[in-house]
């Protein structure tokens, strides 16, 4: 299971941040996932794709470790332009869907390059404008496993909060732990969340089948 991120990542928006367990989710898949804007640009051979395309996980779902060492030596992680250690990446979602975690799989290469202090916002639509809102932010907790410098393979960290539609997701890298060269992520993923009339729906069609099984006992 991925490491739920700590409450004390969030000290004013801690109220944002909600674990919804028991709402069916479904991880979006890494096709339907693209980079929007990346303000920190990618090394060679480590580029921004590298942390939507999956490489480097055994499989897709938020208990997979990401390995480094699979898929060969480089590309299966990102890192930014040399010296351009904080900015923003904007994941298009690929459609407007209801998204209620973010997954984070942090960099393991080198110790001081994975995330440290960040911040999470979403958005619907181009025609807003790019208006985001934010779902929280705040320091990683360096004993979460996965936060820092821990050697492959690694679990992924959970940002929990309650269902918000999105189409556009940044992520803000305020700090790494300290690397002054490179900022670094090996994946990232996003639960997304039935409509609510879709769940209702999807509700009404099973007590139907239901009802029908016991009129006919």
């Amino acid at each position: 299971m991925p490491k739920r991120f700590p409450i004390a990542f969030v000290v004013p928006l801690i109220s944002a941040f909600l674990i919804v367990s028991e709402v069916s989710a479904d991880l979006i898949p890494f096709s339907s996932l693209s980079i929007e804007s990346n303000t920190l640009g990618e090394r060679q051979n480590f580029v921004a794709a590298g942390m939507i395309n999956g490489s480097g996980l055994p499989s897709y779902h938020p208990g997979a470790l990401h390995d480094r060492r699979v898929g060969g030596a480089n590309g299966n992680w990102w890192l930014s332009s040399e010296n351009n250690t904080t900015g923003t990446v904007v994941f298009d979602l690929g459609s407007e869907v209801l998204i209620n975690q973010f997954f984070l799989w942090n960099e393991s290469t080198v110790t001081g390059q994975q995330l440290n202090e960040i911040q999470i916002e979403t958005s619907l639509a181009p025609n807003s404008g790019f208006t985001f809102t934010s779902l929280g932010s705040g320091l990683l907790d360096a004993n979460t496993p996965g936060s820092f410098g821990q050697s492959d393979p690694i679990p992924a960290i959970s940002f929990d909060f309650q269902p918000v539609a999105a189409r556009y997701f940044r992520l803000s890298i305020i700090s790494n732990n300290g690397a002054t060269n490179f900022t670094g992520i090996a994946e990232v993923g996003f639960n997304s969340v039935p409509e609510p009339g879709a769940l209702a729906l999807s509700c009404i069609a099973s007590l139907a089948i239901v009802s029908r099984r016991r009129r006919r006992q």
